[in-house]
């Protein structure tokens, strides 16, 4: 799924208190996350250690077969990923990253039960090295009939 392109256009919402920004690296802030790109300066910081938050909420209740996430590049994070069922507002874990020191641009998969409708996906960082960064939040729609 597209993301930004859904943020864009209204369709998609952040909460976060990864709010960090700075002149120097335009690329780092709310919407670092969902552009597509994994790395240390295309990210949401939070200018303090975790605990952080970074929560995403669709703009309808949407099927999702997957969520994937990206942490901060070259040390250490620890983090769980969530999705609220839409019909109950219930949270679900579907994933854990624990703490240790990651390298490179993939994002970690994490299984999500396609037929049922979700309205939020939050990334919780439990632990990190410095500041809190989130690199990458990517969700993965279920194939077509």
């Amino acid at each position: 799924m597209d993301l930004a392109a859904l943020n864009a256009a209204g369709r998609l919402g952040i909460d976060t208190d990864l709010l960090y920004t700075t002149p120097s690296q335009p690329n780092v802030g709310r919407t670092g996350p969902i552009d597509g790109v994994v790395g240390y300066y295309d990210a949401a910081w939070k200018a303090t250690a975790a605990p952080a938050q970074y929560t995403i909420t669709f703009d309808e209740p949407t099927r999702v077969a997957e969520a994937g996430m990206a942490l901060k590049p070259g040390y250490a994070e620890a983090a769980q990923i969530k999705v609220r069922t839409a019909s109950d507002g219930a949270w679900h874990a579907v994933g854990d990253l624990d703490y240790t020191v990651r390298w490179g641009d993939d994002l970690a998969w994490f299984r999500v039960d396609a037929g049922t409708p979700i309205d939020k996906i939050r990334v919780e960082i439990t632990r990190s090295n410095g500041a809190a960064v989130l690199a990458e939040l990517g969700v993965r729609a279920p194939a077509a009939p």
